[in-house]
């Protein structure tokens, strides 16, 4: 914010740049709250600097703000917020757009007289993009020995990843019914991840 415009207004009201800002920022919350479309003229100059909290003379903080290009002179609205289109927030942009409104300012003519620009020229972020669902593969059946194989010579047998669950588990009790709960169980993470 080290521009020429709030040294300007460092200068013009004799305050250091923090204040500026501090200024600034108080500036445009309040318009946000009260005049969403940058039309602060509507409030009072006295409205306006004491929403500030300027302790100065109410004049000179209007003429600082004025002189620096903070504030614009409208024959309409008396007072805009100079480019509050780009200051303005998001809630602020969604806020009227939703209304259909736009934003107020002098740089762009109107049908009615007064300068706008349109609500449909208001650039909102562009949302993050969603990221792609990643599928997770069912694991290949893995051959195991039998309980017994590696002493009694058996062959190795296929065994299903839930039957694999089912082994590692410590009680080995109503098999079938564990079975079936532990490939329940599998499918809802299948499903919850993709």
């Amino acid at each position: 914010m080290g521009n020429t415009k709030l040294k300007k207004l460092c200068r013009r009201l004799g305050i250091k740049q923090y204040a500026a800002v501090g200024i600034l920022e108080s500036l445009w919350h309040l318009t946000a709250r009260e005049a969403p479309q940058g039309n602060i003229g509507k409030l009072t100059d006295e409205d306006i600097a004491l929403a500030i909290d300027w302790d100065g003379a109410t004049a000179d903080l209007i003429d600082g703000l004025r002189e620096a290009k903070w504030l614009d002179s409208s024959e309409e609205f008396r007072l805009l917020v100079h480019d509050w289109h780009e200051h303005a927030d998001d809630g602020v942009k969604k806020k009227l757009q939703r209304a259909n409104l736009p934003f107020l300012s002098v740089h762009v003519p109107t049908v009615s007289g007064h300068v706008a620009m349109p609500a449909e020229h208001i650039r909102l972020p562009e949302p993050e993009p969603e990221p792609l669902p990643v599928p997770v593969p069912r694991p290949e059946p893995t051959k195991i020995l039998a309980p017994d194989a590696a002493s009694s010579g058996q062959a190795e047998l296929e065994t299903s990843p839930e039957e694999l669950i089912y082994l590692e588990y410590p009680r080995k009790v109503a098999h079938r019914a564990a079975i079936k709960a532990i490939e329940l169980a599998v499918e809802r993470v299948r499903k919850a991840r993709t």
